[in-house]
């Protein structure tokens, strides 16, 4: 009794009734997706649907499950074998050292150039194995497939590699000058003949022609074809008693120009004695070594203003007792003139060798093997050789003698050649199995096939065309279903029966629902069944909702108006309504805090303002377009490690509130860029190597020296100056008494 009934909570409300979900029959079993027999042993699936018909309402049941899934061909003895997939390799690529090079150890130069690791690449592609039970006769390439089929361990891709740097050829210095000899003792001409002067390959270069020559000829008179030799010296033997002077045997024979040993009466001159004079040394004399070597001449040639020098040394083992004497220092060195021909020598030039062309008079029999490489034809390979005088140029031939011209043709072998090879085109990629939505691009399917082997040695070239691309045909468009909605109905109240069924007054008010019609139609706007809505136009909209009726006491209000006008940035906009009927006297409609009648909302402001955000980037250089491939018809670009780049900053865009927001508003990017440099790297720079110093000793041996000194240091990572010495020193001579 003291619970007033107006103010309880309501015992009734308006509902829906509901309605349960609807479907179709089920479909027929799909095929079994297993359809081969494999290793696994897993089972298939084959699947049914259905769709639709009748979506749920209230609180009717909701749709059961639209798709059933069961397994098939669970033990599969009766199904064939499943194909195999395995990885297949192409050729391995080019040995490349630029793709491990950073940026700013790549240079401007030619890459082409570049020795050392590397790393070399090849495709991999995946095939199906030929089944055992087909017969194939001969071995086909295979056509690529998706490589998810594989399941294997994928090849490696890339492998390390090594490119030869170029070698310098090392030379030893030049020997002495010959002895004047016929250019052919088979046919002598009169009293000219040649001196000659060798040296020899000590480490080969990249190829014999990068050797400069190796003989050096100049013409003289009286020449000879056998000479007299020393052949070996016998020991010491004392005149008198066991030291003191003596003589010393030695072998003569006779020589060819060769060296071998020919009948001595062809040697016409005089031969050298067979004994000669010698000391042997007593007790308490002077011990004095053997004489060296002659030293090297101190000109290659001789004209007025220069004289060929050689001497040679030796030392006191021992020294004397008493009233005995070693010799002066003089004594020890003996000096003689040497190289005292003219400064004329000649010498045959070869050219490096031309390609091997193939000669069709010699062939081979099948393939042969060269240094491990399989040839097929044997060629020719052609050089030009001239006369050349040195320090002057090309000369007549005859100036040089016609025995050591070197060849001018050789044969050679050439390797077979290879055909590219490449596989067949693999299946054009499916196109799409569903229909197409309106206004949208066709879609395209490709196929692509893959150069397993490339052309080598002149064989067939690849094709141009490894890619072909199509347009999809017969793709059928999408059907159109679309979901039209219709007026909702007046708001449905609880029936008055059953307030008035109630104690108290009542009143046709309050909170309600009201219900709409949803209906399918096509394009057409004909009507369709909801199924096809269901499936091409999604979820059915909404057909109930919520509605309220208000009551005589409710406040009520007029609709909002609209927004007042804004005075800029930073300022604020209204809107009001008021109270509308009775509710404009009513106490409680009064009460602003709980029916406010202003709203106000900040004003839309277009003033952005861009504040640099963070440190510059490092200075990107522009790439230049480069000559050279990284692999092979995949093209490249040179890129550069100094000069002028751009260096980037971000900007942040900021509101009138310093609030972040997008940077399209500020900017295109959300970048500033300016223009920078970076410094290229400078080598070390010696100067030209100074003249040779004055000889250090007045008279006899000596020493003089000549020097370089830096003119700029290494910058910015530039090639350092060598670790060595910079002087440069020879023995020099002043004879006696000059």
């Amino acid at each position: 009794s003291l619970c007033t009934l107006d103010n309880g909570p309501g015992t009734f409300q308006s509902c829906i009734m509901p309605r349960d979900c609807e479907t179709s029959d089920w479909s027929l079993w799909s095929p079994c997706s297993k359809t081969c027999r494999a290793s696994d042993m897993s089972p298939g699936f084959r699947v049914r649907t259905r769709s639709i018909t009748q979506t749920p309402i209230g609180l009717g049941k909701e749709c059961t499950a639209l798709e059933e899934k069961e397994a098939c061909n669970i033990i599969g003895d009766l199904l064939p074998n499943c194909p195999r997939y395995v990885w297949k390799t192409t050729d391995w690529g080019n040995c490349q050292v630029a793709p491990l090079l950073s940026q700013l150890d790549r240079r401007l130069n030619n890459v082409s150039v570049l020795c050392g690791g590397g790393i070399q690449t090849r495709q991999l592609y995946c095939v199906q194995v030929p089944d055992n039970s087909t017969p194939h006769h001969r071995k086909e390439v295979s056509r690529p497939v998706s490589g998810r089929l594989c399941t294997g361990d994928l090849p490696s891709a890339v492998q390390p590699c090594s490119i030869p740097c170029p070698l310098l050829c090392l030379l030893s210095s030049w020997s002495s000058w010959g002895a004047c000899l016929h250019d052919n003792c088979m046919e002598t001409h009169g009293r000219k003949g040649y001196r000659q002067r060798r040296r020899e390959v000590l480490e080969e270069g990249s190829g014999t022609e990068s050797c400069a020559h190796l003989l050096e000829s100049m013409p003289c008179e009286d020449p000879v074809c056998f000479l007299w030799q020393v052949q070996s010296e016998g020991a010491c033997v004392p005149t008198e008693g066991n030291c003191g002077n003596g003589t010393r045997t030695q072998t003569v024979a006779c020589v060819n120009s060769q060296g071998q040993l020919v009948p001595e009466e062809l040697c016409e001159d005089e031969p050298p004695p067979k004994e000669v004079s010698c000391v042997m040394a007593c007790s308490g004399d002077c011990v004095l070594s053997s004489w060296s070597d002659w030293s090297s001449c101190s000109h290659s040639c001789s004209s007025k203003s220069s004289e060929g020098r050689q001497s040679r040394t030796r030392t006191v083992l021992g020294l004397p007792g008493e009233a005995k004497t070693c010799p002066a220092a003089a004594a020890l060195e003996e000096w003689r003139t040497c190289n005292d021909h003219p400064c004329i020598s000649f010498y045959w030039e070869a050219s490096p060798w031309g390609p091997c062309i193939e000669d069709s008079s010699m062939n081979l029999n099948g393939t042969g093997y060269w240094n491990g490489t399989a040839t097929c034809a044997v060629g020719v390979q052609i050089r030009k050789v001239v006369c050349m005088k040195k320090g002057v140029g090309p000369v007549i031939p005859k100036r040089c003698p016609e025995s050591s011209r070197p060849d001018t043709l050789q044969p050679c072998l050439l390797p077979c050649k290879k055909d590219c090879i490449v596989t067949p085109f693999s299946e054009w990629t499916a196109c799409p199995t569903t229909c197409l939505p309106v206004n949208s691009s066709v879609p395209s399917q490709s196929r692509y096939r893959i150069i397993i082997q490339r052309a080598a040695n002149g064989g067939q070239e690849c094709p141009d065309t490894l890619y072909e691309e199509r347009e999809c045909e017969a793709l059928l468009v999408c059907p159109i279903y679309r979901w039209k909605t219709h007026r909702w109905h007046p708001c449905t109240l609880v029936p008055d029966s059953v307030q008035q069924g109630m104690t108290g007054a009542s009143e046709s008010c309050g909170k309600g629902l009201e219900m709409r019609g949803v209906s399918c139609v096509d394009e057409y706007d004909e009507m369709a069944a909801v199924s096809e809505c269901l499936r091409w136009a999604g979820p059915m909209p909404s057909r109930f909702r919520s509605c309220w009726v208000p009551c005589r006491d409710d406040c009520t209000f007029s609709s909002w108006s609209k927004f007042s006008e804004c005075s800029g940035c930073g300022s604020r906009r209204v809107r009001k309504r008021t109270l509308t009927g009775r509710s404009r006297k009513q106490e409680r409609c009064q009460r602003e805090d709980l029916y406010p009648l202003v709203e106000s909302e900040p004003c839309p402001c277009e003033e952005f303002v861009s504040q640099p955000y963070g440190n510059w980037s490092s200075c990107i250089l522009l790439e230049t377009p480069g000559q050279g491939s990284l692999q092979g018809w995949r093209g490249r670009r040179q890129v550069r490690d100094c000069g002028h780049g751009l260096r980037y900053r971000a900007v942040a865009c900021l509101d009138h509130d310093a609030h972040l927001v997008s940077p399209d508003l500020c900017s295109e990017s959300g970048l500033v860029e300016e223009v920078c440099h970076m410094p290229c790297p400078l080598d070390c720079k010696l100067s030209e190597w100074s003249a040779w110093s004055a000889c250090s000793a007045s008279c006899g041996s000596g020493l003089k020296v000549r020097s370089k000194w830096l003119r700029e240091k290494p910058f910015n990572g530039g090639r350092p100056c060598p670790k060595l010495d910079l002087k440069n020193q020879v023995r020099c001579a002043v004879p006696i008494g000059k």
